[in-house]
């Protein structure tokens, strides 16, 4: 369950591990990247990542569509900051998304 986590590198991480233990070169060649540096930088948090990746990553996780829209917003969250922008209305769906999961999950 991604939205235990508040970022993407911690997101990414924990597939890492979750995956016994994977390594930064071995995911990126199961996303189809030839260099990890790609994965590295995202991992790292230099970088967000882009729609591509986003969709290989999520598709490699097998992650819901509801999971898909939690990583979207983190991914929006994380460039913001890198610009210097206002970020309040993605903390408050980010908000918002964990209140629906915690109560469709104590249903």
């Amino acid at each position: 369950m991604i939205e235990n986590y508040d970022s993407v590198p911690e997101i990414v991480k924990a597939l890492i591990q979750s995956e016994e233990s994977l390594s930064v070169r071995q995911l990126s060649r199961k996303l189809g990247y030839s260099s990890d540096r790609t994965v590295g930088t995202v991992l790292q948090g230099h970088r967000e990542m882009g729609p591509d990746m986003q969709k290989r990553f999520a598709d490699f996780a097998k992650l819901n569509a509801s999971e898909r829209e939690y990583l979207n917003l983190l991914i929006e969250r994380q460039k913001r900051i890198r610009l210097g922008q206002s970020v309040d209305d993605v903390e408050q769906k980010l908000l918002e998304h964990k209140r629906k999961k915690n109560s469709a999950s104590e249903e």
